[in-house]
């Protein structure tokens, strides 16, 4: 199977802009064809609360010293916009980054990790090799919060969450389409990895749902047909540029424009 023109004529791709092509093709013509600005909608309080903690694990990760901390905390919540009482939410968080933080070093050292990505970009052709991140050959890019390399070849790749806990069967449901391109940007860059293992860490509740092993043999067989699939139906949807009524509306920047919503 090869991708089609149109999918080359409207890369890059990404995770949410396949998504926004499948669930909603209007959007995805007047964001990515017409190149419409969107009005965005207001940011909630779970949003902007979600942010900040994910760029306050980013700072822990990294390892931001002890007596920079608070100081760093109160510099993302002020990049974030947050109100006082955001930032106390945002705050309440702190012990299950630790926790998460603590696990890591012990993972690290248990399995000798040999390499650590953090806010990783990747990006590769329509050939499947790595390509330069928002270079002109690239056909998909994506970002890995944390990847951990181990010494015998395989890549184990977490993405943080602060919304509600989720067992394995309700990820691969929700997440799956993530874990498989994921698990192809990793054998991408690196051609020697033996397999990925994709997990996902609801920092709320200091829980990590895993989900199963890929080997190289099922990204090679199974998945690189399936990505071509993907992004082919992916185009031939937004073609159609219609409109469709789905849990993305309340995110919509074009609202004002939709003929569901009374929009011209």
């Amino acid at each position: 199977m090869q991708l089609s023109d149109a999918v080359r004529s409207m890369k890059p791709w990404s995770m949410s802009k396949a998504a926004l092509a499948k669930n909603c093709p209007f959007s995805f013509q007047l964001k990515y064809q017409k190149r419409i600005r969107e009005i965005p909608q207001p940011k909630g309080t779970a949003s902007r609360i979600g942010k900040a903690v994910h760029k306050m694990l980013e700072a822990f990760l990294r390892g931001v010293p002890e007596d920079k901390l608070y100081q760093t905390l109160v510099k993302i919540s002020m990049i974030e916009r947050l109100t006082s009482v955001e930032t106390e939410e945002a705050m309440s968080y702190l012990h299950n980054i630790r926790a998460f933080t603590e696990k890591i070093k012990v993972y690290k050292t248990r399995h000798g990790i040999s390499e650590e990505f953090i806010e990783h970009e990747f990006s590769f052709s329509d050939d499947l090799k790595e390509t330069p991140y928002n270079g002109k050959d690239e056909i998909f890019k994506g970002i890995w919060d944390l990847a951990l390399k181990t010494p015998d070849n395989y890549l184990i790749v977490i993405d943080h969450k602060s919304g509600e806990k989720m067992e394995t069967p309700q990820v691969i449901e929700k997440y799956g389409h993530q874990h498989k391109l994921y698990a192809l940007g990793a054998l991408t860059k690196f051609p020697e990895l033996q397999g990925v293992q994709m997990a996902f860490n609801f920092i709320q509740h200091d829980h990590i749902s895993w989900l199963p092993m890929l080997s190289r043999l099922t990204i090679e067989s199974d998945l690189v047909p399936w990505f071509f699939s993907y992004l082919n139906e992916s185009a031939e949807r937004a073609h159609t540029g219609q409109p469709v009524k789905s849990w993305l509306c309340q995110y919509c920047g074009y609202l004002h424009l939709c003929p569901l919503k009374g929009g011209n």
